[in-house]
Parts: C-alpha cells; structure tokens; sequence
C-alpha cells in the first residue's frame, strides 16, 4: 500500500500542467503563487482557451478572469501578483496537495494555514465520505446535501488515501483534545492579544453559522486624494496580509458611464460585474488571514449586493475637502460625485444601523502621527500591529491599478507616509462653492474621529454630560432648528465679536413656561437700552420658543437660554453700524433640574471680584458681558464652593455671581436693594410670596457681617429656584439646616409655579 502511495504520489507531482510541454512539479497551498487564489471545483466549468494562457499563467482574457488587482506578502520572499486570474481555470488544476484538492471540494473557503487543515476540518471530509447509505439512495430520493456530495463522493474517496499519516495523526489527536475541553461561545469576546481571526474561524476554530472560513475582510472607505493608496501600501507590508486596490472601479465606470483616459483598457482588463467581483474576489478564498480592500466611496453602487456591507471588518478614512480639492483638480474636474464625501457619510449611517459602526480616522492624523493612529485603527478592528506598516519601497507596486499612472505618482515616491504640512497651498477659489458642499459631510465624519492628534490643543476625552439626554437636542439659531453639534453662530456675530447680545433663562412646568410674558419684557427693555436695531416681534420669539420645546418633547424639568444677539457684521470691529443682517436669536432648551442642592443648601464664599457700578456697566441690563460673574465664579470654583458672594464698591453685599440674596433675623426677611444688582424675575416673585405669606420684608443695603450672623439665608434664580445656604466663608448659618422660613417660602413657590405659566401650544392647538 505504502509503494502505491508513492507511485500515486509520484505521477501527480510529476503530471504536466494543462497547455503546457514540460513537466511542473505542483505546489502545496504554502507556495502558490502570492496573488492567486485556490480554484474550487464545485462544478465544472470550460477549459482555457490557448489565448487565455501565457507562460506565467498570469493574464487571461477578460471574459474569463476577475481582473482585479490583487497581492499578498510574505515574509522572506518578494511580493507576487497576479493582475488577472481565470476561473475556467480551475478545472485545468489536478495536481493539488492532498488536503488541499479535499479542502476544494469540501467545499469550505478556507487557506491552507500553517501545516495545512486543521484536526476539525479533516474530520468533517472524513465525515462526509462515510456515508454510503445516503449516497446509494436513488437519486430523487437523496436530500440535497447528498445530491451535492454524490457528484463528487469519488474522487474525495480516491484522494483521501493521499493525506499523510501525520496528518491524520495529528487530526485524531487533535480531536481527542478537543472533546476534553469545555464548549466555548460560538463567538468569544475578543482580548487585545487574541487575533480576530480566531472569531471568524481560523485554525482550531469553528467558522460562525452560515459564514465561510476564507480571509476576514477590511474594507476601507475613502474619498479620493485621502492618502488611501498610502495606508494600502501600508497595511500591504504585512505578513497576514493580502490586499485589493478598488475592486469595484469597473462597475463604477460601466454602470455610471463616468470618462477617464484609461476606461476602455480598464473594462477590458477588469471583471465591471459588481457582485461577481463582490463574491468571488473580496470574499473570495485567499492565502493570508486578511484581506485588505482599498474602496472608494463613490463605486459603491445600489446594484451591488449587500453583503459587502455586511461582512467583513469596515473603516473609514477622511481628509478636509480643503486638502482634496486641489489634488483631485490637478488630475480630473472635481464635483461633489467624484468626491464621494456624501456617500462616505450614507456608508457610516448605513453600518452603524447594522450595529457595526466604524472607526474613523482623518488623513491629517495619519500624517502628524502615523504610528499612533495605525496602532488605535488596529485595535478597533481587532488585528495586531506590526512596525513595518510604517515604511515601503518606493516605486509602483505590483498589485497597483491600471490608474496608477494617472494617480500614484506622488505616493511612488514616498517610503513612508508624508510629513503633515503646517501650512496648506493657496486654494482655488473656483472650486469655492463645492467647498461648501462638501465641509458639512465631512465635519460630520470629523466628529467621529477619536481626537485631533497633534495638533495645538491638548487631546481630551469628550466628558460626560450632566444629564446625557441633552447630547442630542435641537437648537433654534436664527430662524432654524439644528442638532446640537450643528448649533453655531457666524465668527462674525457681535456675541462673538463683543459679548454684544442679552439673554434670559425660562423654566417649563408641567406644560407651560413660566413667567414668560415677564421674560420678554425684560429682553425687550435690554435690547432697546443697547440701541439693537431690527429686533423680532415678541410674537416671533414666542413662537420659536414653542417651536424649540414641541420639537424636542420638553413639556416639564427644563430650562431654556434665551439669547438675542445684535447679528452677524459685514466685517470684524466693534462698531454696531457694521451690524446690517439685524438680530440673531439663540433658543437653548435643555433637560435641566435645578442646578443646586435645594434639600440640603450650598455654601458660600465671599468674592474679591466687585460688581459692576452703574457708573461703568449697569447691571438692569441684562447683557452677555458676564465677565465680572465670571471672575466671581471662578474664585468660589476654587474655594469649592457652589458660588461667590459679590459686594458693592461700598463693601456691601450685591448679590452672588449667578442669583440673588435673602436672609432671615428674628422672623424679619431682607435683601439687598437692586442698585448694583440685577432685580430678577425670580427676586420680584418671592419678594411678593414673603408678603403673601405674611413675613416682613425689607429692602436696603445688607453688610456681609449681618449674613454671616443671619439665621437663615437663601438665593433665588430661574435656573436654581430657591436655594437654602447654610455656610458663608466658612461660618455656619443658623443651625447649619435649612429654616422654617426658607420652606415656606419654598412650597408657597413650588404651588406657585403649578399653577402659573404659559400654555405650550400642542398639535392641533391654534
């Protein structure tokens, strides 16, 4: 038996290749050329013509071959390519290793990994060949699984004999293991130090339900001009690695009809079916654990099949429209189509409703920090880094595109990624008005990247929100509602020129907004006290104030910033006659409960910080000139104090950076007079509620000595309510608790508010 082996052995290494004279000893999996990939005798299909063969066997003719271009590395040997391969020519190969004419005809899209099959899969075609009492059933009788293996059962029986007994040695041993251990999930969490393809069935692990075992894809998604064919070169210098360079350029072109100096040579030499391309080349069988696909977005067509987005590992690569526009003119006339930015947003949308969605990663980074983001990109997509995706020979490649000509030269003479230019090149303003297209889309992609890197500002990680359901809000700013990302005034606004613009705070309860009509009159009397011109009607402002809450279902424990700017200049100056647009409004609606602790009090510390006298600014207005709040605040953020008491420039207390001030003596009720303070909305409702409930109040200057001896103090503010405070520079007030006063004075509010306010307009309300 052992001599019939190795005659059987003998004549099919020694058999001759189809077409050809000479003898060829026939390689293993291991040592097939880089680039090709293993034929799959499923059924047959027609031999080769003599044109469709060449001495290298590498170029066949279009009608028969893929046509895509295709490489893969390994370490210790030049990289090989394959610029078109025959699938008629799979029929031709008889010479296979042993396993690997099994594997073929198992059907299973694996590479031949390391020693060859793994234990599992030798014991599945083991498996598959005892079954003689399925396949001598009648054939219409069989079931389809045995129908498929009847065709084939004869020539897996006659090439079994050829698998060497070390193999099945260690397929056995390997099973007997197996059986030992534990059942794992289906789908392990993934550790930084496992490789993803342990998940996606490489050696010794199981292929997930009704997915094949070939090479995990990654596809990446590009605009073009986005250092694309520079990260491809990169991920090309693996050694797990096998990439494609656009696969999809045929379809593109022969379904669109798009013109470029090499369309007729590219479709001659390229498969322009979408989806057999789709199938057979980037989920085809492979050689490598990945497979990397250089795609650009907009060859991504609706004719194609949608397991190219649903298979396989995705990331996206952007670059600023800035950048790509004049690189893309100097080759063809851009427009917003060539450019694909918009179809790169529909692919993140469309991947992210999948539940997958993908890293992105800006060119900018890739070039201030190469090896930072390749080592982050990595990681998202499960594989390990290795250093040589760092550097390349120069020149062109042998799996470039037939394009690579028109595109590739700048990158042909790189080594390695080029260095980020701090300073761009003058931009063509005739491609202006694309420029403005294309930036919404991709600041869109821009907010996704994990961090600028490199740049000035130090990288910091987004924080968390106070109350995360305000991440995603719409914001009234001009005369439209927009996401809150989205939300932003001109750089030419006086708010940013100036601070030039005054603003209210609304709270909504239970359906209505309170004190609104008060609000209004207050915005109205700041506005004309700072000469704004062109101000909106009431009835205007009222009605984006509705339209802002309804849009965002804020009926109850809100809050918004009501701001009203003096508009956009024609030019940057202080002067309001360069204010010819007339006012800006800014609503800001936000989830918003009060922002102190009005169960248990705050704490105070007095400010250095003065207010404003009337003398310079007076403090009736209420402007967004806040930074003599803001110097108060930051002192009390240091002393870790929830706010700062101001005084007058008398030395008397103001009010703090933020509210207004009450304290309690001996059942007496008093708060500073409002000549150096803002006389609030919330300040005048309680003042009337002291009455009403009976307390005296007076109002007149207070010393800071007087509060720190007060038996109870508290602050009042639209945005804090009423707010108990039970220290003030480290003296307690009172008893420390909150007094019988401050609650009164507090439920009589809360009734108060309950009751009180301005109907939210409903639908189907006039």
């Amino acid at each position: 038996m052992r001599e019939r082996r190795t005659e059987e052995r003998g004549r099919t290494r020694d058999d001759s290749s189809p077409g050809s004279s000479s003898p060829r000893r026939r390689s293993s999996t291991r040592s097939r050329p880089a680039g090709t990939l293993p034929a799959r005798r499923r059924r047959p299909s027609p031999q080769p013509t003599a044109s469709e063969r060449s001495a290298s066997g590498a170029r066949v003719s279009h009608r028969s071959a893929l046509g895509f271009c295709f490489f893969s590395s390994s370490p210790g040997r030049e990289a090989k390519s394959v610029v078109g391969f025959s699938l008629s020519q799979k029929k031709s190969v008889v010479g296979w290793w042993a396993a690997g004419t099994i594997w073929s005809l198992v059907g299973r899209r694996h590479q031949l990994m390391g020693c060859g099959w793994d234990a599992q899969r030798c014991s599945r075609a083991r498996a598959r060949i005892d079954r003689p009492n399925k396949l001598e059933q009648p054939a219409h009788t069989r079931t389809g699984s045995a129908k498929k293996y009847a065709h084939w059962n004869k020539h897996v029986t006659k090439t079994m004999q050829y698998i060497p007994v070390w193999l099945q040695r260690r397929a056995t041993r390997q099973i007997k293991s197996n059986q030992n251990q534990p059942a794992r999930d289906k789908n392990p969490p993934l550790s930084t130090d496992e490789p993803r393809r342990c998940r996606r069935g490489g050696m010794g692990s199981p292929a997930p339900e009704g997915e094949g075992q070939g090479p995990v894809v990654i596809h990446a998604w590009s605009a073009p001009r986005s250092l694309s064919t520079s990260l491809m070169y990169s991920f090309a210098q693996r050694d797990d690695m096998e990439v494609l360079d656009e696969p999809l350029y045929a379809n593109f072109l022969q379904v669109t009809g798009v013109d470029r100096p090499y369309r007729e040579e590219l479709l001659s030499k390229m498969d322009p079916d979408g989806n057999k391309v789709v199938k057979e080349a980037i989920f085809g069988p492979g050689e490598k654990t990945y497979r990397y696909c250089k795609h650009i977005s907009k060859q991504r067509l609706p004719n194609l099949s949608s397991d190219l987005m649903k298979k396989g590992k995705h990331f996206i690569l952007i670059r600023n429209p800035l950048n790509i526009l004049p690189s893309f003119d100097k080759v063809v006339p851009p427009s917003f189509l060539e450019l694909g930015i918009g179809e790169l947003v529909s692919i993140y949308s469309e991947l992210c409703g999948l539940g997958k969605p993908p890293p992105v990663i800006d060119a900018d980074d890739l070039q201030r920090e190469p090896e930072v983001v390749l080592r982050g990109l990595c990681e998202d997509l499960g594989i390990p880094f290795q250093p040589q995706m760092l550097k390349w020979e120069a020149g062109p490649k042998e799996f470039d595109g037939i394009w690579a000509p028109w595109w590739y030269r700048s990158v042909h003479k790189s080594t390695g990624f080029s260095k980020f230019r701090q300073y761009p090149s003058t931009f063509p303003f005739a491609l202006y008005d694309l420029l403005e297209q294309s930036l919404p889309f991709y600041n869109m992609l821009k907010r996704q990247v994990r961090g600028t890197i490199g740049s000035q500002q130090p990288l910091l990680p987004d924080p968390p929100l106070p109350v995360p359901a305000n991440k995603k809000i719409l914001v009234w700013v001009g005369d439209e509602l927009l996401p809150r990302d989205s939300a932003k005034v001109s750089v030419f606004d006086s708010v940013v020129q100036g601070g030039d613009a005054v603003w209210e705070g609304l709270r909504i309860y239970d359906g209505k907004v309170f004190k609104l009509d008060e609000h209004l009159d207050r915005l109205f009397d700041s506005a004309k006290a700072m000469a704004f011109s062109n101000v909106p009607t009431r009835d205007w402002i009222k009605d984006a104030v509705f339209k802002t809450l309804i849009a965002n279902g804020m009926f109850n424990n809100a809050h918004i910033r009501l701001t009203l700017t003096r508009g956009k200049k024609v030019t940057s100056g202080m002067s309001p006659a360069f204010n010819l647009y007339g006012c800006a409004l800014i609503v800001l609606a936000e989830w918003k409960p009060p922002v102190y602790n009005n169960s248990h009090g705050i704490k105070l510390v007095t400010a250095t910080t003065r207010r404003n006298s009337p003398n310079s600014i007076d403090s009736k207005i209420h402007h967004n000139n806040l930074i003599n709040n803001i110097l108060a605040k930051i002192e009390g953020n240091l002393a870790q104090a929830e706010d700062a008491i101001m005084l007058d420039k008398d030395g008397f207390v103001s009010e703090t950076n933020a509210t207004n001030i009450f304290m309690v003596k001996k059942g007496t009720v008093l708060t500073p007079h409002a000549d150096y303070c803002l006389p609030g909305i919330t300040r005048a409702t309680v003042m009337d509620l002291v009455v009403k409930e009976n307390f005296v109040l007076h109002e007149r200057r207070i010393s800071l000595s007087e509060f720190h001896a007060a038996d109870e103090v508290w602050t009042t503010g639209t945005m804090g309510e009423i707010t108990p405070v039970v220290m003030i520079d480290g003296r307690e007030i009172g008893d420390g608790k909150i007094g019988p006063v401050t609650r009164q004075i507090q439920n009589a509010y809360k009734v108060l508010t309950a009751g009180q306010g301005v109907p939210i307009p409903r639908n189907g309300d006039a």
